[in-house]
């Protein structure tokens, strides 16, 4: 009876405790997956892959997104693909820090690639933002098959590291 008594306890306490934070900040957690096959054909245009809309109503946020996917090596030539978590930006520019690419070799054994990345969205507004996890060709590659894919992200108004976006520096 003890034992009910102090997890009946504990859980009332955690319950309170999230309910106080939600009032107090934007807290939440979200993400998207899909294991439906996605074409991306384009150089010149990224391929949403997974997209995630969200609203924040408080006060000042910070997101960390992940994305994932397995991109099926299209066998046609020597390609080269772009992978990036973007922010409220459709058709971001190329290059950027949370982008990662894969390359596939001609004549190669058929075979998937993991590709992932991570990234920082700091000192986000009031409003509506959509996390995308999108891929693009590179140069006149062929079209790539991505097998399945996830993108998960967590916000809070609590940003830890303040010396902000990355110098590469571990200062």
């Amino acid at each position: 009876m003890k034992a009910l008594r102090t997890s009946s306890a504990f859980a009332l306490l955690a319950t309170l405790a999230v309910a106080s934070m939600q009032t107090s900040a934007d807290v939440g957690v979200g993400g998207d997956e899909t294991n439906v096959d996605r074409i991306v054909p384009f150089n010149n245009a990224w391929t949403t892959l997974v997209a995630e809309p969200f609203q924040i109503t408080k006060e000042l946020t910070h997101c960390v997104a992940t994305g994932s996917a397995d991109a099926l090596n299209p066998n046609v030539g020597n390609n080269q693909y772009r992978f990036l978590l973007s922010i409220d930006n459709a058709n971001p520019p190329i290059g950027g820090a949370c982008e990662r690419s894969v390359a596939f070799d001609n004549g190669a054994v058929q075979s998937t690639e993991e590709v992932s990345s991570t990234c920082t969205f700091r000192n986000l507004g009031l409003g509506l933002h959509t996390i995308r996890w999108s891929a693009r060709t590179v140069a006149a590659a062929a079209p790539l098959i991505v097998t399945d894919n996830s993108m998960t992200f967590v916000c809070d108004n609590t940003l830890l590291d303040w010396d902000g976006p990355g110098d590469g520096h571990g200062d």
